[in-house]
Order: structure tokens, then sequence, then C-alpha cells
């Protein structure tokens, strides 16, 4: 018999921590009852899983595999192994439980086009297992699956990652109905570790990264979207993005393709068109939400209801989906209907009104902050709905704004007024609560030093010899600094005057006072620390060639993100990825002539 520390040697290269052991020993023991080989099935067989008619009964899709749980369970009984320990057995149940909720229907009609489903005896008897919603032609089983004796081992995990698919495949049909628990564990780990294998004439596009058993429709544009989008993308996530066909006219996309922006925004993607305009566009839309994740849209928030792909109809086809939805200032309210631009919120967001010197009246911040946040916010809500998927097997729908992100992006300032009621202004370079902190002149530009509180101002004023800016009764304490704050500018800046920007922001850094340079753009880029985080980075793109994009400010040890690919051409993609969703030549060139696509 295989054991545990065997199995885990034979599989090496797999992440075992979100599978039962007992799972996958029962499943080896399964093979070697199967064979009548008591002797490797007996040993530990008490700790098999101890699914009773209690645990089992009425749960869709797993009846059918009662008697084949309870053969080993009887087979120890008669061989004296009646050990089965009750708590175990409860924590068995729990674990069944959350699995049962996650299961979706089996789609017999997908399973029976390909020799995938048949390989891994799924669906024979009507059972089904957590991955079924990604229907059976198109999971992708563990590729490297090699049958020795009762043994089930992994050896073709190099071909895999190599895109070597024909060398993978030939295993996939020699897999055993061992067991609905092992065949499971291969579905399971395989779409949830991401190593994508298509079979027949399907694209052999392989994805890489943690996020990579995430498909996502990306319906996005201009910014916000793109930019939620943008964190599943550089993960690893196979991200379909969904264009309007040349023919269907002018959709406005967030300026030129090959502009900075753009490329900037859709890199890692694939890219179709579809007319959801069109009834067999929206049909063909509505195939692709059958087997996908994630759909990100930030429509004016009555558009989606218009195309006939709001949440309650993308979850009629898919139950497990998860519809992310950005709008200008709410999915509902007296201003649903209106177009948002992140000016606008950045006005309606207080934003503008605490930016800007005072007395000169608003002024707007010089990069997109409600857009940006309004991304970063959908992204965060769509990953925490895919988490809590885990548990409950349903989809949600997680909508923000750019109204709504703007005004928790003004955080302290916001909050100044919802709890002491205090209106904040403009400061201009000056923090508005921390003194002294802003910008401050020296021989040859400014710099920005952040002196404020007790110890770190006493160290500024040793720094730059200047003990008398700290016995100063006008600015010897935090309060009489904030009473004083333009007198106390004053005298800094004559004795920062006297020092090179350069100079004087090592010499604050090394006494601990927090101060650094204000860089232009290319200056930016060539700061050394800047470099070394590897925040421009290289991909080499059809049209442009190498060029730079910007980085994600995100650091994984383990699963870092990776520049795949640069931003696709319009829909380059198409005709691989609808035959991969099971459309045929003549199809596609149907939808082609037609306008569809």
């Amino acid at each position: 018999m295989l054991g545990i520390a065997a199995w885990r040697d034979a599989i090496g290269f797999l992440f075992l921590e979100h599978f039962d052991l007992e799972v996958v020993e029962q499943g080896l023991r399964f093979a070697a009852l199967q064979k009548g080989d008591a002797g490797p099935a007996a040993p530990g067989i008490a700790d098999a899983i101890p699914l009773t008619a209690e645990a089992t009964a009425g749960r869709q899709g797993f009846a059918d595999s009662r008697p084949q749980v309870m053969k080993p369970i009887r087979f120890a009984k008669r061989h004296g192994e009646t050990r089965i320990d009750q708590l175990h057995a409860e924590r068995q149940r729990d674990i069944l439980e959350t699995r049962q909720n996650r299961r979706q229907p089996f789609d017999a009609r997908q399973a029976a086009s390909g020799k995938l489903a048949q390989g891994l005896g799924l669906g024979i008897h009507g059972d089904s297992c957590p991955a079924a919603a990604q229907n059976f032609d198109d999971v992708p089983p563990i590729a490297a699956a090699e049958i020795d004796g009762q043994r089930l081992g992994f050896r073709r995990a190099e071909a895999v990652e190599r895109g070597d698919q024909r060398a993978a495949r030939g295993a996939i049909a020699q897999l055993p109905v061992v067991s609905r628990p092992a065949r499971c564990l291969v579905v399971r780990w395989h779409v949830r570790h991401g190593t994508r294998l298509f079979a027949g004439n399907k694209s052999e596009t392989m994805t890489a990264g943690p996020l990579a058993r995430f498909t996502v429709l990306d319906l996005t544009r201009v910014r916000a979207g793109p930019t939620a989008v943008r964190y599943f993308a550089d993960w690893g996530a196979n991200v379909i993005k969904i264009e309007m066909p040349p023919t269907a006219g002018d959709m406005d996309m967030g300026g030129p393709r090959h502009g900075p922006d753009f490329q900037n925004l859709h890199r890692n993607k694939r890219s179709i068109t579809l007319n959801l305009k069109e009834p067999d566009g929206r049909a063909v839309f509505m195939k692709l939400v059958e087997k996908a994740d994630v759909v990100v849209e930030n429509y004016r928030a009555d558009v989606k209801f218009r195309l006939g792909i709001d949440y309650e109809s993308l979850k009629k086809v898919n139950p497990r989906i998860v519809l992310g939805s950005i709008s200008g200032f709410g999915q509902d309210g007296p201003y649903a209907d209106r177009a948002g631009f992140d000016q606008i919120a950045q006005g309606m967001g207080g934003m503008m009104w605490v930016t800007g010197m005072p007395g000169q009246g608003p002024v707007r911040a010089g990069i997109a902050v409600a857009d940006v946040g309004a991304g970063l916010h959908c992204a965060i809500g769509i990953l925490i709905a895919l988490l809590e998927r885990e548990s409950s097997g349903q989809g949600q729908w997680i909508s923000t704004s750019l109204l709504q992100a703007m005004i928790s992006m003004c955080d302290f300032q916001a909050a100044r007024w919802t709890v002491a009621r205090d209106v904040p202004g403009q400061a201009g370079n000056n923090h508005p609560t921390s003194i002294p902190t802003g910008v401050f002149k020296t021989k040859d530009g400014y710099i920005n030093i952040a002196a404020s509180g007790g110890h770190i101002y006493k160290r500024f004023c040793k720094a730059i010899n200047a003990p008398e800016l700290e016995t100063d009764e006008r600015f010897a304490t935090d309060k009489a600094r904030a009473k004083n704050r333009d007198p106390l500018n004053e005298e800094i800046n004559k004795r920062t005057g006297q020092f090179v920007s350069a100079d004087l922001v090592k010499l604050l850094n090394d006494a601990g006072v927090p101060a650094g340079p204000i860089y232009k753009m290319d200056e930016m880029f060539a700061d050394p620390q800047v470099k070394h985080l590897k925040m421009a980075h290289p991909v080499k793109s059809p049209k442009l060639g190498d060029i730079e994009l910007i980085g994600q400010a995100i650091n994984m040890n383990r699963t870092p993100f990776d520049m795949r690919s640069a931003t696709p051409e319009q829909g380059e993609h198409t005709d691989e990825v609808l035959k991969e969703f099971g459309y045929d030549t003549a199809s596609i060139a149907d939808f082609r002539k037609r306008g569809v696509i």
C-alpha cells in the first residue's frame, strides 16, 4: 500500500494543504479493495471517512457513492478493525457538508464530448464533485497522472510546465476509476492550482500564477474597471477581454490602443470581440459565463440590465459566478444613472477642497485617485467573494463606485467631520495636522521633511544645527508649533536654504528624521530604490517592441506577479477562445459574417 508519505513523494509538486489525507488514503484503499488485496487495504482502515446514511442522505450527486464509501468500513469490521473514532467521524461529516454546498449539477452533454470525463470516471453514475461547475470536457485534470498497480503517481509535471501538452495528455485516459474522492482530488487540485490542459483541438495556451484557476470575463473600459481586472491578470487568471467588433461602431476604451495608458492597463489578457447588443452575441457571452468565475463591468448602472447581463441573469446560468460592478455613484439612489468621471468624484468626494493652497480655490489631484481607488476596492471585493464561495458554493454581486472610493480614500480627513464635526480646509504642501511636515526650500530646489512629534522635532533641530528652534517658546510644544506654523516654516526655510537637496536628505535620514526628494517622473524611475523595487517591468509588444509597464505594489515571496504578455490587439484571440468554449470553425465564421464577433 502506498502510504501518505510515499504519496506525497510521488506527487512532489502538489500542495495538499486543501485536501484531507484521509481522503487520499481512502481512495488508494478502494483501489486495493477492488483488486481483492486485503493486505494494503486493512491497515488504518478505522481512519477511513466513516460516511453514514445520515451524512449522505438527500445530498444531490453523492448518495450513489455511499455503498463505495461504506465498503472499506464493512471490510474493516469483518477483519476486526472496528475502531472508528466518533470525533473523527463528526469532523469528516462537517467537511463533507461544506463540500456538498459547493457542488453543481454535472453537464453530461459536456462530459460525453471528450475522453477526459470518461478517463476520470466522472459522471458515470451521476455523481458530481466540487469541480463539476467547470464542465468536465474542459476541466483541466491532473496532467501528470501515471498508474502503477494500485499506485496513483504523478510523473509528468515537467511536461505540463514546459508546455508539452501531448506528452502530458497521454496519461489522462489511463486514470482508473478508483474512487470518487481520489478522482475529485485530481480534478480539484488542477482547478485550484491553475495548470490548464485543454483536450482535443482546444487551445494549448497555459496560464500560471496563484489565480490561474479563475476565468475572468472583462467587460471594462477606461480606467477604474481595467485597474480592478489587472490584479487578476497579473497574478495569472485567465482574463478574457471582451470588446465590441469593429463593425459595431466605436467603443470608448480609454485612449489610443497603443498609447501608454491603454498598454499599461490591459497587459496579460486575451482579447475577443463580441457584440452584446445582438441576441447571438449575448448567447455566446452566456456560454462563456457557464465556465467563468468572475465578470467585471463598469458600465453605467442601468446598462447591464438593458443588455440582460445583470447579476440575476448571470446567476441563472452559473450560480457560482461573481459579478464585480463599478459605477460613478452607486447601483441605486438618486444619482445612479449618472455617468461617472474621476474628477467629478474628486469634487463630490471632498478631495478637491483639501487639496491646493489655502484660499486659491479647489484643486484636483494630479492622478486619477477615484478611478484607481474604485478599481482597487472592486478587486478586493471580488477576492473576498471568491474566498466566501469556498464555503458557501455560491457567487454574489459586489459593487463599488468612484464616489464611495473617493470618500473612503479621504480617510482621516473625512473622519475629522464624522467624529469631531471639523471641516478640513486646504493646507497646500503642509500636512493638515502634523507640524512641521511639508515642502521646504534648498539651494537647488525643494524637499519634503516630516519632523512632527516631540522626539523627531528635537532630532531635526539638532541635525540642522538650530537649537534655538527647539527652545523658542513659539515652537517648544506640539500645540505651540500648530499655532505658529507659518512663522516656524519661515524659520526652517532660512536654514534649509543653506543645504543642497541631496545632502540635506541624507543628513536628516541619518539623524532619524523622515525626508525625501521631490521627483519628476524621469527622476523617480532613476532612483536606486525604485529600480530595486522593479516598478518598471519590461515586456515585449508585437507592435511597440520592448517597452516597460508599471509593476504591482504588492510583493509576494512565493507567488509574485508576472508580466507575461503585452496588451493584445482588438479581437486577437477571438477564434482561439471561442474554440475553447466549444464553437467550431464554421460557427465562428458565421458569427463574423453577421457581425456578432
